[in-house]
C-alpha cells in the first residue's frame, strides 16, 4: 500500500470512529464520513465498498492499538506479572482516550447476536481481536506461560469480556460519582488480576473445574 493511500485510508477510519461516535452505527452514511474526511464519494469507495467492512475496520483499529499496548511492555525489563499489569493499565488509558466512541462499540457488540451476514463479520471479528489478545499474553508471559492460572486462551477471552463491560459501563456513567466508580472498578480488577495471574505454589487446583479458590 503506497504512503498517500495509507494516510488517506487512516483519515478515513478517524473520521469513522468519531463520527460512529457522535451519531451511531445505524445514524452515520458513507457520504457524511467521505465529507467530513474531506473527499469525494468515490474516493471513499474506493477505500471501502459499503459501510459494513467501514465499520469492521474501525474496530481492528480500535483491537490492533490495544495489542499493540500489551506486546509493548514485553521488551521492558520488569517481571511478567508487573509488565501485564502495565499492559493492561495502557489498555485501560487507551478504553478512557476513546470515551467519546463508547456508545458506537456497544452498539457494534449489540449487534453480534443478529443472522445477517453483517451480524457473523462481526463474530468473526471478535475472535480474530481474542486472538490478538492471546498473542500479545503469550508475549508478555513468554517465560512464565506454565505458571498462569488459566491458559493464555482463557485469559484472552476473560480480557476481551472485562474490556467490554468496561466499555458498557463507560457509555452509561455520566456522573462524576458513576465515573468514579468505574475508576475503582478497574483498580479492583487490576489488583485481582495481579494476584490471581500468576499460580502459587500453595494453591489447590481443582481438576474438575481447572480452577483455583478464590480468598473468601
Amino acid at each position: 500500500m503506497s504512503a498517500n493511500r495509507s494516510s488517506t485510508r487512516s483519515s478515513i477510519l478517524r473520521t469513522a470512529k468519531r463520527l460512529f461516535g457522535m451519531t451511531g452505527y445505524q445514524g452515520t452514511t458513507l457520504d457524511e464520513v467521505a465529507k467530513f474526511a474531506g473527499m469525494s464519494a468515490s474516493t471513499m469507495r474506493n477505500h471501502f465498498e459499503n459501510k459494513e467492512s467501514l465499520l469492521l475496520e474501525t474496530q481492528r483499529t480500535i483491537f490492533r492499538e490495544l495489542h499493540a499496548r500489551i506486546t509493548a511492555q514485553s521488551s521492558q525489563s520488569k517481571k511478567p506479572t508487573q509488565n501485564a499489569l502495565d499492559a493492561l493499565d495502557s489498555m485501560w488509558s487507551t478504553i478512557q482516550d476513546m470515551k467519546s466512541s463508547a456508545p458506537f462499540i456497544v452498539e457494534t457488540l449489540m449487534m453480534r447476536g443478529g443472522k445477517g451476514d453483517i451480524h457473523q463479520q462481526i463474530r468473526t471479528f471478535y475472535k480474530e481481536s481474542t486472538n490478538l489478545l492471546e498473542d500479545g499474553i503469550r508475549t508478555v508471559f513468554a517465560d512464565k506461560l506454565s505458571e498462569l492460572v488459566i491458559s493464555p486462551e482463557r485469559m484472552a477471552v476473560l480480557l476481551r469480556v472485562l474490556l467490554s463491560g468496561l466499555v458498557v459501563e463507560m457509555a452509561g456513567a455520566t456522573t462524576d460519582a458513576e465515573q468514579q466508580e468505574l475508576q475503582q472498578a478497574y483498580r479492583d480488577i487490576r489488583t485481582l488480576f495481579g494476584e490471581f495471574v500468576v499460580m502459587s505454589n500453595e494453591w489447590d487446583v481443582d481438576e474438575q473445574t481447572d480452577s483455583v479458590p478464590l480468598p473468601w
